[in-house]
């Protein structure tokens, strides 16, 4: 007993020094699991604090008892650093996994590597993302637990009764944790449980075993076309963003879309048309490359050589069509400059480009994004005005993605039943109805409409809690899943299209309505035939979450990861996807299996496809060069248009030739309009010390008309060391003020 004794008294002058750390650990599991107790009982009201809150102690618990032993026998000297770090990377902590559940809050899905990939990969344009959703309470909350986190720091305990409550802190974190932290949830639920430690976890180990699997011969055969008849309507594509089925008059008692009801009644509608990925720019590569995106959260598409194979603007201009894409959203946001650019796209303009015009005052911002859409449609009319030969003139609109924003003239009447964010959603359906009929009217009132077919189609739908999720990215259920489709116009039959469709039928279609046949690896199958039999896959945007199956006869199977058990529905006759049928299902491992070979397929086709660019970029040539430097010589430069607007992006496409081999990676640089740009070759994907003598290297220069240039001819240069700059050509400034056209 004496030894017991010399021990105790030995130790309890540590336990004094223990309670600020316990104290600030209590903290910090208590308000972040009555946080998550919050949001729980919003989607089951019986939600036990006990169940939600296990993941925080278990992360918590240890974290807390580890800091303990280290501030406990730190030295002297150390102890006051050691308590400020443990108390400092806390605050850190607990906004990190206050942030998670807001994030959960807003989206009904849990935090995971490709989500904070992509915060951290484009900071600058996923803030205002997330800055749109923080509330000023919830500001105050977070400074408030900052401070809850430091504030034991000052606490002195100087008596030796405190020794007990320093071993009943931990002790309660463990029974709490014994209690509560194994129990299993269901639903949403089952997703808001872990810790954001314990999430990315799980999350990082499923990632470790991501593979691909090599594709067929026949999916990596080039993509050719070829033109079998003198039709050439012009195209005019509306791509509605996130725009659903079911938000449409098309999908039930909304009226939400009664100009686009009544245009499509003279062409094809589409009542089983879906998106691969709920997300803008997997639909874009989608609808633009006829193709299933790549199954991985960036958007490696955008790379030079990352598109699967020739897109419909390259194709199109095969068959002597000019190309151009419109938006009003900004063209920095997820590489969507360079996007357009791999899809072959002649002209672009963006937000940049519109803010720049003589009339951008005259329309609003509507989100964190850019501009209304009426913004695009005298920029679209005029540049197909200016064009000499058939057009394909491209538009994505904006007011409908969140945060839904309210537009000044535009009514937001009641809608019976909806409130919130989905009335303003559902009005702002409206004005994109409204949208498309001004634009089709603005075609008309040019003269361009008798020959041209108009296709609207939405990108992805939207959620708003049906399933326990929100927005689109993660949204595997067909609220974000299920689109309209419709089109019309010159050679267009009147009628409604047979069987289950997809984005990817989109390419297939408009080459034939251009005159052209396909061969190579072609995914879709045109509209205008008959129905292929076929399953139809999905993919939720951030990889390793949910995947999807749709057979014909209306079976869907949705392999949830480990982020629930798999579902099955009968979508024919439940539409709402309802009732899960997934206790039929007599091999779960074999669907499971299916699904994921599908996703390690697709992307084991984007690799094989990037790897044969890479082989085949470079060419012998020994054509003259038109200038010369140390280290490069310039065999050919263009143009892909021959004027652009302030703020527009446009590109110059040079042919270079390493005379000898270089052992460094260079740049070159392009001046225009007295702005000098440096860039990486091929964005890097190929840097120069791999480049062959006496081979010819196709390259893409971004440039960029500054805002306030001036109208006129302006001289495009080139440059490897900076000072012996070449002129490859001029480009012409056109402010719109100017109608170039007239």
């Amino acid at each position: 007993m004496p030894r017991v004794g010399a021990f105790v008294r030995a130790v309890l002058p540590g336990l004094r020094e223990l309670i600020p750390t316990q104290l600030t650990m209590l903290i910090v599991v208590s308000v972040l699991s009555l946080y998550r107790w919050k949001v729980a009982r919003t989607y089951e009201a019986e939600a036990r604090l006990l169940d939600i809150s296990g993941g925080e102690v278990q992360f918590w618990l240890p974290a807390g008892l580890i800091a303990a032993v280290l501030l406990r026998w730190a030295p002297g000297r150390l102890k006051l650093p050691v308590q400020g770090l443990f108390h400092g990377l806390t605050a850190v902590l607990l906004i990190a996994s206050g942030a998670e559940i807001a994030f959960f809050e807003f989206t009904g899905t849990r935090t995971d590597w490709d989500a904070l990939n992509f915060l951290m990969g484009d900071l600058a344009n996923v803030l205002p993302v997330a800055w749109s959703e923080v509330r000023p309470s919830e500001g105050i909350a977070a400074l408030i637990g900052v401070l809850l986190c430091f504030a034991p720091m000052a606490i002195r305990v100087r008596t030796e009764r405190w020794w007990g409550v320093a071993l009943a802190l931990p002790a309660l974190g463990l029974i709490g944790y014994m209690i509560g932290g194994r129990a299993k949830l269901r639903g949403p639920l089952r997703e808001l449980q872990p810790s954001l430690a314990e999430a990315l976890y799980w999350d990082g180990l499923e990632r470790l075993g991501d593979v691909t699997l090599p594709p067929d011969p026949a999916d990596v055969a080039p993509r050719r076309v070829a033109r079998v008849s003198d039709a050439q309507p012009n195209i005019v594509l509306v791509l509605l963003e996130s725009v659903g089925w079911s938000a449409t008059s098309f999908g039930g008692t909304r009226s939400t879309t009664p100009n686009l009801q009544r245009l499509a009644e003279g062409g094809l509608v589409s009542d089983q048309m879906y998106s691969v990925v709920p997300h803008t720019s997997k639909a874009l590569v989608s609808t633009m490359c006829g193709d299933w995106p790549m199954l991985r959260t960036d958007i490696g598409e955008a790379r030079p050589g990352g598109v699967p194979d020739r897109c419909l603007p390259s194709l199109l201009r095969d068959l002597g069509y000019s190309t151009g894409f419109f938006q009003t959203a900004t063209d920095a946001f997820e590489s969507r400059t360079n996007l357009i650019h791999e899809f072959g796209f002649q002209f672009f303009r963006a937000r940049s480009s519109l803010v720049a015009s003589p009339n951008a005052a005259s329309f609003a911002e509507v989100n964190y994004f850019g501009l209304e859409d009426r913004a695009m449609l005298r920029p679209s009319v005029d540049w197909a005005k200016k064009q000499d030969q058939p057009f394909f003139a491209a538009h994505l609109t904006l007011a409908t993605h969140h945060d839904y924003g309210t537009l000044p003239d535009w009514k937001y009447p009641a809608i019976p039943g909806v409130s919130g964010r989905e009335l303003k959603y559902l009005n702002n359906v409206r004005y994109a109805d409204d949208f498309v009929n001004r634009l089709v009217t603005a075609y008309a009132d040019a003269g361009l409409a008798d020959n041209t077919v108009f296709v609207v189609l939405g990108d992805h739908g939207e959620a708003f809690g049906e399933h326990g999720r929100f927005v689109h990215d993660m949204v595997i259920y067909d609220e974000g899943l299920h689109i309209p489709f419709a089109m019309w116009g010159a050679g267009v039959p009147k009628g409604v299209i047979e069987g289950a469709r997809q984005q990817i039928d989109v390419l297939p279609t408009l080459v034939q309505l251009a005159g052209g046949a396909l061969s190579g690896s072609v995914r879709g199958a045109s509209l205008l035939g008959p129905a292929p039999t076929r399953d139809l896959r999905h993919s939720c945007w951030r990889s390793h979450r949910c995947l999807a199956e749709r057979s014909p006869d209306g079976r869907k199977v949705i392999d949830m990861y480990d982020d629930g058990p798999m579902q099955l529905f009968n979508v024919r006759a439940d539409r709402f996807e309802v009732h899960n049928l997934a206790s039929t299902i007599t091999d779960k491992d074999a669907e499971r299996r299916r699904l994921r070979d599908w996703r390690a397929t697709v992307n084991g086709r984007y690799d094989e496809m990037e790897s044969r660019w890479v082989a085949g970029m470079q060419q012998p040539d020994s054509s003259p060069a038109l200038h010369s430097w140390s280290t490069m010589d310039l065999v050919s430069c263009t143009t892909a248009q021959p004027w652009a607007v302030p703020g527009q992006s446009f590109w110059v496409e040079c042919k270079w030739r390493p005379p000898e081999q270089i052992d460094a990676s260079l740049r070159v640089q392009a001046r225009f309009a007295g702005v000098t740009v440096s860039n990486r070759p091929l964005a890097g994907v190929w840097p120069t010390w791999k480049w062959r003598p006496g081979w010819t290297v196709e390259d893409s220069i971004p440039l960029r008309v500054p805002d306030d240039a001036a109208a006129g001819v302006m001289p495009i240069e080139v440059s490897w060391d900076g000072s012996d700059w070449f002129e490859v050509g001029s480009m012409e400034v056109v402010h719109d003020a100017v109608a170039k056209a007239e």
